[in-house]
């Protein structure tokens, strides 16, 4: 016999695992067995609702009238095979055990009926030919290859790392197959909409956890030059928040909106709906307020800069009417006012959006003076001749100007994602009068304001934005906030919250008249300081989806 050796000092074992059969109820011949349920580790799988059997974490559970009810074992169960009214349990080590539910006078008890013990070994599953039921049995035993016998303790071999078990391997475990849909979920539909939300009409019982994920396919028609086609979409996907034994709450992503009848099936939790580019929602009117109160540093004084807009959102365009900016402000100096006013249409889709807006700008003090204008009435020396003894200035007098308004706007990004907001102001003087060196002036455009905001998605409900503007006009501002929803998800029936702070402005001008050498003098009023802001967003249907 060939004498396999090694040196002493590297003793040598290897591992044969053997797999037993071994009868738990009857001895048939196990040539017909087929396996059942069987699984080296506790099984977290789950045996179908009307099995009357459920294992979830180890445990066994007895499924009745609606509720579940633990069965009492001695160890965690590995396998389950359930036949009539009888489960057979997998115990490992201490065997296998035998659970029968006994009725008597209408009331339904559960009892251990026997507990099979094993000599070596472990049961890991089961395996049945017709009526009988076989244990499955697995061990480990270890062969002395070199060396001589010792009375010390064994020690196992570390296995070698997954990485280096070979690139064909490592491409079967690389392919995860897609979830199937278990059969307690089989039938999992919409019970109700509601608040950016779904009730579902599975819960723990059919195997349901806090922060399972579902995606909802809606089947539609579709229709081209080709013809008409019946296909379906992926329009949602659900998160799972709360649930009972019988139903489960579901938070619908943002972005996504679901409807009575849209098929619901299980997503892989590695599947991540994105926070930066959801989907797009249309098919509502969103109202919006933005309320920025400021204090006026040095002189006692105080205003207001708001934005607020009404907008429909279609598919592929929008339409509304905007003011942006209007601020007011009060001080020992007088009152500075600005005010823009548009109505606004354009391009609307997933990625960006891009729009024109006309309408009127208005403001205490000389717009003329923006386009280095004076006006044909405000000449020197026009005034009557000045008499010793009199005023030599007027009182001061603050007049309401306006101006055609021109805007553009442009968002780059998804609505509810992250996303660039700006918006400029072109203000048009259309000629005429003189100016300050007696030419004609000109006619044509000004930049008025600029404004921008940046959104940047922080959770499910909530935005970190960063916002700024100002310009010619009369106004600025720059402040940092957060927005949340209140309710809802951003779909229709949704309201949102938003605060901020930061710091804020506005001015405008008055003038007087020197009565004793002819002309005007212009004096600026500005209203200035830290602010806070608040703000609401709702949103309302109007249209399908």
């Amino acid at each position: 016999m060939k004498d396999l050796r090694a040196p002493k000092s590297v003793p040598l074992q290897s591992a044969l695992c053997v797999a037993a059969l071994v009868a738990a109820l009857s001895a048939p011949s196990p040539s017909l067995a087929q396996p059942v349920g069987g699984a080296p580790e506790p099984s977290n799988a789950v045996v179908p609702a009307d099995a009357g059997f459920v294992v979830d974490s180890g445990v066994l559970y007895r499924l009745s009238a609606g509720t579940r009810v633990a069965v009492a074992l001695p160890d965690a169960v590995r396998a389950l095979h359930v036949a009539g009214d009888r489960a057979y349990v997998a115990l490992g080590e201490l065997g296998a055990a035998v659970v029968r539910v006994s009725r008597a006078d209408a009331k339904e008890t559960v009892v251990v009926e026997k507990l099979v013990p094993v000599s070596h070994g472990e049961v890991t599953g089961f395996m049945v030919d017709g009526d009988n039921v076989w244990m499955q049995l697995s061990s480990t035993s270890a062969i002395r290859l070199h060396g001589e016998s010792s009375a010390g303790p064994v020690t196992p071999v570390v296995a070698l790392p997954a990485a280096e078990q070979g690139a064909s391997q490592q491409t079967e475990t690389d392919e995860q197959p897609a979830p199937e849909l278990a059969p307690e979920l089989s039938g999992i539909e919409i019970l109700k909409v509601f608040d950016g939300q779904v009730l579902l009409n599975r819960g723990k019982n059919a195997g349901l956890r806090a922060g399972d994920r579902f995606k909802v396919i809606r089947e539609e028609q579709l229709a081209d030059e080709g013809g008409a086609f019946d296909g379906e979409r992926e329009v949602a996907v659900l998160v799972v928040e709360s649930l009972n034994a019988s139903g489960a709450r579901a938070r619908v992503w943002r972005g996504d909106r679901v409807a009575m009848g849209d098929r619901v099936e299980p997503a892989d939790r590695n599947t991540d709906p994105s926070l930066m580019y959801p989907r797009q929602l249309h098919g509502f009117v969103e109202a919006e307020i933005h309320i920025r109160p400021l204090l006026n540093v040095g002189t006692a004084g105080a205003g207001v800069l708001l934005d607020d807009h009404l907008t429909y959102f279609a598919e592929h365009y929008y339409l509304g009417l905007r003011n942006e900016p209007f601020g007011i402000g009060f001080s020992e100096g007088g009152t500075a006012f600005t005010q823009s006013t548009f109505g606004e249409g354009g391009y609307n889709s997933r990625p960006f959006a891009i729009g024109l807006a006309v309408g009127f700008t208005s403001v205490y003090g000389d717009l003329q003076e923006m386009f280095d204008i004076t006006s044909s009435n405000d000449e020197s020396g026009s005034a009557d001749p000045w008499m010793e003894g009199e005023p030599e200035l007027g009182p001061r007098t603050q007049d309401m100007q306006h101006a055609f308004a021109l805007g553009q706007r442009v968002r780059l990004g998804a609505m509810d994602g992250l996303n660039l907001m700006v918006s400029n102001t072109l203000l048009f003087f259309p000629g005429g009068g003189e100016t300050a060196d007696g030419e004609e002036a000109e006619g044509g455009c000004i930049w008025g304001g600029t404004n921008a905001k940046l959104t940047i998605p922080l959770a499910q409900r909530a935005d970190l934005f960063l916002e700024g503007g100002g310009g010619v006009m009369g106004y600025a501002y720059g402040a940092v906030g957060v927005f949340t929803w209140l309710n809802g998800n951003g779909g229709p029936g949704s309201l949102g919250l938003m605060a901020s702070a930061g710091g804020a402005g506005v001015w405008g001008a008055r003038t007087q008249e020197n009565l004793r050498y002819g002309y005007k003098e212009s004096e600026e009023i500005v209203v200035s300081g830290p602010m806070v802001s608040i703000g609401l967003r709702y949103r309302a249907a109007l249209g399908d989806d």
